[in-house]
């Protein structure tokens, strides 16, 4: 939180507060697009799996729809900043992936399925 904060402050001095608007639009809307699809599929893929709060499919479909359209305007007005953000993304996957392996190595943790599935093999035992 504190990088985040110092990262937000110089950018904010150095640059315009336009531009930090657009980073996080295009990135937190990106996300919220993937997680609230990944709630869309779950739901065709995994119907009997149990869920702590249902709602209406319309409701995760609208949103979707929603985020594609401001992610498209966000892409149409500032396409370059758009392909940063994406960039930045893309650059952080792999990062992600090596630190989580080194955590699991530093742990000894050896599962067949790997760290990724721990939490929804948890579910398939209940």
């Amino acid at each position: 939180m504190v990088l985040n904060m110092v990262l937000t402050a110089v950018y904010t001095i150095i640059g315009e507060f336009s531009t930090l608007l657009t980073f996080y639009g295009v990135a937190g809307y990106s996300f919220y697009f993937f997680t609230v699809l990944g709630v869309i599929i779950l739901r065709v893929k995994e119907p009997e799996l149990e869920r702590p709060y249902r709602t209406w499919i319309t409701t995760p479909i609208i949103f979707c729809c929603v985020s594609i359209f401001l992610l498209s305007r966000a892409a149409f007005a500032q396409p370059g900043q758009a392909i940063i953000v994406v960039a930045f993304v893309l650059v952080g996957i792999p990062v992600y992936f090596l630190w989580v392996r080194r955590k699991d190595r530093g742990r000894g943790v050896r599962e067949k399925s790997g760290s990724v599935w721990k939490f929804w093999t948890r579910w398939r035992r209940s």
